[in-house]
């Protein structure tokens, strides 16, 4: 019986070998990346092919065995050769990088290092942020305080400090001080890669006018006051939570975006709900609540909802 050659089983065997050994190393140790290797490596699969052809030919000259070409090999070898043309066109189309970053990201946890702005001979605060959560506490003193948390997702390759976290810029202009919490640095392409949760905490004499702009659409709002004694405005373009004391003098001025004040103004305490001049009619809500006297007044603007509430 006449023994055969199968052109294309040798080849295949061959590129399994290697790439398995090729595994073994990435896996093992720190040497390139085995996808790397492919992408770099896989012409060598048609020069190994074409060659064992030739091979086949070349030896047979004589006709002491049959060639027949191992259709399924050959396909496998096809299926790696398309695999790593395609890792090719990403690897040069720039895609393949950003997939590699997409795949090996991961959570990382900053903390803000505490920050104390002193606010001798300032009669007003205003304070703009525009990403996360901020938690707002009335305290005494001369000084604001913020510090803060932030839960990001990475790629490997990069890391954001607690510098980069807990930027801020002040600006003073006679009385007033100006103060800009800087959002953390992100990419928008393939992959989003950025802050995922921010809360940031500040502290804020009770006796100093304050103006709180908030610029963003999903920043949402804390406040605890169990003492004021100046105006405060706040604006936030997400939901605000207000935990309020009962030995507040305060008169609190609520509006927001939704139309439908009973749904959007919520709490314990006793709101008072504006009306629509025309019955019916669907505005912005607005609605007040007077704790003691009502002297200082609060008011908070809202996008979504406020939520106020007086503690026992």
């Amino acid at each position: 019986m006449m023994r055969q050659w199968r052109v294309g089983s040798f080849s295949m065997g061959l590129i399994l070998v290697l790439l398995g050994i090729g595994l073994l190393i990435d896996h093992f140790s720190g040497a390139a990346s085995m996808l790397e290797v492919m992408l770099r490596w896989w012409p060598a699969v048609l020069i190994l092919l074409g060659l064992e052809i030739i091979a086949a030919g070349a030896l047979n000259r004589n006709g002491q065995f049959v060639i027949k070409y191992d259709f399924f090999s050959m396909i496998i070898v096809f299926v790696f050769f398309i695999f790593t043309l395609g890792g090719y066109v990403l690897a040069e189309s720039g895609l393949l990088p950003a997939i590699r970053d997409g795949l090996t990201a991961y959570e990382q946890t900053l903390s803000m290092r505490k920050t104390k702005i002193p606010l001798n001979g300032i009669a007003k605060v205003v304070l703009s942020y525009g990403d996360g959560e901020l938690e707002l506490h009335s305290t005494t003193g001369e000084h604001l305080e913020i510090f803060g948390q932030a839960s990001l997702h990475t790629p490997a390759e990069t890391t954001f400090t607690a510098a980069d976290f807990g930027a801020l810029e002040t600006h003073r202009s006679g009385e007033t001080l100006y103060i800009q919490l800087a959002p953390l640095p992100e990419q928008i392409g393939l992959f989003h890669y950025g802050a995922r949760q921010i809360k940031r905490t500040v502290l804020v004499p009770a006796d100093r006018f304050l103006i709180i702009e908030g610029s963003g659409v999903h920043e949402n709002m804390q406040l605890r006051l169990d003492r004021l004694e100046a105006p405060w405005s706040i604006h936030c373009g997400g939901s605000v939570q207000a935990l309020l004391s009962p030995e507040l003098d305060v008169t609190l001025y609520s509006t927001t975006s939704h139309p439908h004040a009973r749904e959007s103004l919520k709490g314990n305490a006793p709101w008072e709900i504006a009306e629509p001049p025309v019955e019916g009619e669907l505005e912005p809500a607005s609605g007040t609540i007077q704790i003691g006297a009502g002297t200082w007044p609060l008011h908070i603007n809202a996008g979504w909802d406020v939520t106020a509430d007086l503690w026992p």
